[in-house]
């Protein structure tokens, strides 16, 4: 039970339930970082690996849990980012634009990382500017040289091959600046009771109990630590349903 089916969220204002960042963390022109300003995982790699990283982050001293996801004029023009819609159909101000009650509390906006450090507590303006130096660097040459962001065909799923940059998951972070601020997540547990071959639950000596079955979220995960793609939980919650009724039948 020491784990969950991560995810890295956002908080709206006046919004009840967290949303999940599956895709904006994997588009180019972002980055993940610190509470001093450095970044520390791969955005693009699995959801559960992403907040598995924050709480890494945070056993190792520095307060990652919530971090921020910056980015630049480029991305906050192309993509979404939660409730924002791409700049060319939602600008930052005027009519149909971002409301402005989700301003410096949902997303920070600034025209220099120094001013933007400000406004989001980011002790260290030195790192904050350091990685995205590093991060532009990356998406002229397309190999993040830190953390490998595009550099598996899962990054790349939700990458953007069109912005004419090597790396479809890397793209420069120019001004003006803007941040959300991201906590850790989850979709549901990600432990339970040990199962047999049949899914027939087992005791602490490893014996099964008779008459006794476990399938999906409510057993130990048969992915261990790991996210193998879409459908982890659901496949083998099917697959191991249909062992234990053969079983339960006798067959």
């Amino acid at each position: 039970m020491d784990d969950a089916w991560w995810g890295p969220t956002v908080v709206v204002p006046g919004e009840a339930q967290a949303r999940m960042m599956i895709v904006e963390k994997s588009l180019p022109g972002c980055a993940f970082v610190d509470m001093n300003g450095k970044r520390y995982t791969d955005e693009a790699a699995p959801y559960i690996t992403v907040v598995q990283d924050m709480y890494k982050r945070e056993r190792e001293g520095t307060q990652a849990v919530p971090s921020w996801m910056i980015f630049g004029k480029d991305y906050r023009e192309k993509y979404p980012c939660g409730p924002v819609f791409p700049g060319e159909m939602m600008k930052d101000t005027g009519f149909m634009g971002v409301p402005p009650e989700l301003w410096d509390s949902y997303i920070f906006k600034a025209e220099t990382v120094e001013e933007l450090a400000q406004k989001i507590g980011i002790s260290n303006v030195a790192n904050l500017k350091q990685t995205i130096v590093n991060m532009n660097e990356y998406a002229k040459t397309g190999k993040d040289l830190e953390y490998d962001k595009g550099g598996n065909e899962y990054d790349r799923f939700y990458g953007d091959d069109q912005t004419g940059f090597p790396n479809p998951c890397l793209m420069p972070i120019e001004a003006p600046y803007y941040a959300v601020k991201v906590h850790a997540g989850e979709l549901g547990t990600k432990g339970g009771l040990n199962a047999d071959e049949k899914a027939r639950v087992l005791d602490k000596e490893g014996k099964v109990i008779p008459g006794l079955y476990v399938i999906g979220n409510n057993s130990a995960a048969l992915m261990g630590p790991t996210y193998a793609g879409a459908g982890s939980t659901i496949g083998p919650a099917m697959t191991f349903g249909y062992i234990a009724a053969d079983d339960v039948m006798g067959k």
